[in-house]
């Protein structure tokens, strides 16, 4: 069998794979699963539910009426149960009009959020993925193609945020300091020179930490919409 057409069996093999997983009506994450071999990007969402959740998730949601905005949050222990009997309750008299907040992801919520409100699974891995390269070849941000593209609907900003950190040997030991949460994000220095001393260098550093931030919406033919905005774990604070 030549690489062609082994290339095309194993291409047909996934997606007859996928078709019957849709079929079956899986979960969300088993048709995450299922799609890998169509959206390679889904491979870090892959990753990142085989982890256990070792933070809380926040989500609030803001609900847009006519001439006001109400908001209700979902954390603490209890902030899982509530967003799922708050979904499952929502009904065509409800506001229809939702923004959801997300701060950090976890299995469980990935899974609430994107079976309820049929997220696209790539916007997840996007806000997940923040490396800019690496060597494998199913890494980096390969796009959509333009047919799929929609920036109206989601896109991912990605940028950095510079930290002072009063320490001077912080840069010794860089490559283990990463931020909390259970989307971690590494905490880069640039180069210091091998010649200055710890105690010749007492102004600290600055750090920069790659952040991104996602936003989803889908709008249905009545004008009323749900949407999702994933800001950097902990960036907004209760009332």
């Amino acid at each position: 069998m030549s690489i062609v057409s082994q290339n095309e069996h194993r291409s047909s093999y996934h997606q007859q794979s996928g078709q019957a997983y849709i079929a079956q009506k899986s979960s969300y994450l088993d048709l995450v699963k299922a799609l890998i071999w169509r959206y390679p990007t889904l491979r870090y969402l892959n990753f990142f539910i085989k982890k256990p959740a070792i933070y809380p998730v926040r989500v609030s949601v803001l609900e847009f009426g006519s001439g006001q905005v109400t908001r209700v949050d979902f954390d603490g222990n209890e902030g899982y149960e509530k967003l799922q009997k708050y979904l499952a309750s929502s009904s065509d008299d409800g506001p229809r009009k939702r923004l959801y907040l997300v701060e950090d992801l976890s299995p469980q919520f990935i899974e609430l959020l994107g079976s309820y409100l049929h997220i696209d699974g790539t916007v997840f891995a996007s806000q997940i993925r923040d490396s800019h390269y690496s060597g494998k070849p199913w890494n980096g941000h390969a796009p959509k193609l333009p047919s799929f593209q929609d920036p109206e609907k989601s896109f991912t900003l990605r940028y950095y945020e510079s930290r002072y950190f009063d320490d001077p040997a912080m840069p010794e030991f860089s490559s283990s300091v990463a931020t909390t949460g259970n989307i971690r994000r590494a905490v880069t220095f640039g180069k210091r020179a091998n010649n200055i001393a710890r105690n010749e260098d007492p102004e600290g550093h600055v750090g920069h930490i790659r952040r991104n931030t996602s936003f989803w919406a889908s709008v249905d033919k009545d004008g009323n919409w749900n949407g999702e905005f994933c800001p950097p774990w902990r960036s907004f604070a209760p009332d």
